[in-house]
């Protein structure tokens, strides 16, 4: 379905709509939804996630069967509402 390029674009896209989710203030639940949104419209194969307050870890799997990951750390945050209804719209 979808090339190695491909992959590595949506993996980081989604660690970093999530990065910028938490940092915002949205909730652990609500960011795991987004990023298994992301990856059910893009039909990413074995995708795989998990939210915890320090990290985002995100897997996919391409047609061969080879694996690719994100881990992206999340800083200490506050609750930006500002930020958050942005990223919303």
């Amino acid at each position: 379905m979808c090339d190695e390029k491909q992959i590595h674009q949506i993996l980081d896209f989604a660690v970093h709509l999530g990065r910028e989710m938490l940092e915002s203030g949205a909730n652990l639940e609500r960011v795991s939804i987004t990023m298994q949104r992301i990856s059910k419209c893009y039909k990413l194969r074995e995708a795989s996630m998990t939210v915890v307050n320090s990290v985002l870890f995100l897997s996919a799997q391409d047609d061969n069967g080879i694996n690719y990951v994100r881990q992206e750390p999340i800083p200490v945050y506050g609750i930006h509402l500002y930020k958050l209804k942005k990223l919303n719209v």
